[in-house]
């Protein structure tokens, strides 16, 4: 499914949270023979506070995917080397899901873009307003990632942890 994206030895997945950035990246991963690297590996020196150093010294490397939803704000300041794949979802979908898992990450997320309101739409403006400037964007479309062989339908999910993406 994700063939598309060989060329890039430097792949990074974000969107809002709750978006489907981490199973994206988990297919994207899986479909190139990449390690997958989620952002909480990235580190997060205080809560919701990810180590923006720790994130450009992972980007110094090769071959992986670096999934990071709460580094949005930094997508159109990466090198040219990076494609970015940003994730596409209904915002009503987004928001049942944060209120599932209890996230609660808005506040520093919207002090990063300042913006005022949900933090989805907020990252929606932010990639809009930004896009043309990234050299390797592409949007991804959470609904299409039905497709997949590592997709899990939705009635089978319904007790996932936050970070899971399988059985």
């Amino acid at each position: 499914m994700f063939e598309h994206l060989q060329p890039f030895t430097k792949i990074m997945v974000t969107g809002p949270n709750r978006s489907g950035t981490t199973i994206c990246g988990n297919m994207i991963a899986s479909d190139l023979g990449y390690p997958y690297i989620d952002e909480h590996d990235v580190g997060f020196p205080k809560p919701c506070v990810p180590d923006v150093g720790n994130f450009y010294e992972l980007l110094k490397g090769d071959h992986f995917v670096i999934q990071s939803p709460s580094l949005v704000y930094l997508c159109n300041t990466l090198p040219d080397d990076v494609a970015v794949v940003f994730m596409m979802r209904n915002i009503d979908d987004i928001i049942k899901s944060q209120k599932r898992v209890r996230w609660g990450c808005e506040w520093w997320e919207l002090s990063n873009h300042s913006g005022h309101g949900r933090i989805s739409e907020v990252k929606y403006k932010f990639w809009n307003r930004f896009k043309h400037t990234i050299k390797h964007k592409f949007e991804v479309e959470y609904e299409t990632l039905k497709d997949h062989e590592l997709w899990i339908p939705k009635e089978k999910r319904k007790k996932f942890a936050v970070k899971q993406t399988t059985l």
